[in-house]
């Protein structure tokens, strides 16, 4: 019953969340003491060595910080039409990979420039998939629920990052100074693992994502560009230290939120949050440094109502992390 990228229809909709991503354990997590939350966010010089369970990637470059209590806006995804979100005065701002080239310079200079990609699936409307549709359906498993594209076998990690560095040095082209991976959690998700011959669970391709995730995390430093976790909560644990910060969508809801406190704003690094059941409530549910937007979303699905006009910021309810004393 698995269905070729072929059938799948156009969608300009990107995905936002994953109704099949299980609910993590809430967790007691004790806050360490909060990274400074300075406002700068010039170049980083980077080495980013990490070993995980036993894979190691290794890149170095040089490439922006993503710091805690960064606003941003994101006009990537969301909406029907892509993202809808006030741009003034943000430290970054999240587009799509195959925004105009004239939108994206406009933005430049004011802000950092982070782009989304999926990295984990094709989306039979991007143009390097129609130029190079035989390597890509070659890597397909079938048709993502819910949504018009198809996951990829990360089991087959050289071939799909072969494919990956493209769209990569595509973003380093377009002026992407930060990367937004989209799909990265195949263990998670049973329309992705369970089309794999002889896998029975998630967790038997768990070590199987670790090393297509630090792959892709290197390709992306090489190139000078920063990298943050989409979603993936299952990674952040074995992954913090080679991510640059995280996006998530429905950590309240999912009840994820603490482990993003724990290895990412509590040591500095950035959390972009979106929440889609439009209650302003949940900003009291933000913590310091989380930077945290929502809006309302239509009935059994992850995209805001049409009537909604962008997306709606937490504002003061998530200040940057107080200085450490010196």
């Amino acid at each position: 019953d698995t269905q070729g990228p072929e059938a799948l229809l156009t969608c300009s909709a990107h995905r936002s969340a994953r109704e099949a991503r299980a609910t993590r354990r809430s967790r007691s997590v004790e806050l360490a003491t909060m990274a400074p939350g300075a406002k700068w966010l010039g170049l980083l010089a980077v080495v980013a060595a990490a070993t995980v369970r036993g894979t190691s990637a290794v890149a170095e470059s040089t490439h922006v910080a993503l710091p805690a209590g960064s606003t941003w806006a994101n006009l990537a995804w969301g909406f029907d039409d892509g993202g809808r979100d006030s741009t003034d005065g943000v430290d970054v701002v999240l587009v799509d990979i195959d925004i105009d080239q004239d939108e994206l310079d406009a933005l430049k200079g004011n802000a950092i420039i982070m782009c989304y990609i999926s990295a984990g699936t094709i989306e039979p409307y991007r143009d390097d998939y129609k130029s190079n549709k035989a390597a890509w359906d070659a890597l397909a498993l079938g048709r993502m629920s819910n949504w018009d594209e198809a996951w990829l076998d990360i089991r087959q990690r050289d071939a799909v990052i072969a494919l990956m560095i493209g769209r990569l040095q595509q973003a380093k082209a377009k002026g992407c100074q930060a990367v937004e991976p989209d799909n990265i959690d195949c263990f998670d998700n049973r329309d992705c693992w369970g089309r794999m011959d002889g896998v029975s669970r998630g967790r038997d391709v768990f070590q199987a994502q670790l090393d297509y995730n630090a792959a892709l995390v290197a390709e992306t430093h090489k190139l000078g560009m920063a990298m943050v976790v989409k979603n993936a909560a299952g990674v952040v644990e074995a992954q913090h230290e080679i991510f640059d910060g995280a996006v998530t969508e429905n950590c309240v809801q999912y009840d994820e939120c603490d482990i993003y406190n724990e290895y990412f704003t509590s040591r500095g690094k950035a959390h972009f949050a979106t929440e889609y059941d439009g209650r302003a409530a949940n900003c009291g549910k933000a913590y310091p440094g989380m930077q945290m937007k929502y809006c309302e979303s239509r009935p059994g699905n992850y995209l805001c109502r049409d009537s909604v006009d962008e997306w709606q910021g937490c504002g003061p309810t998530t200040p940057k992390p107080t200085p450490s004393p010196t």
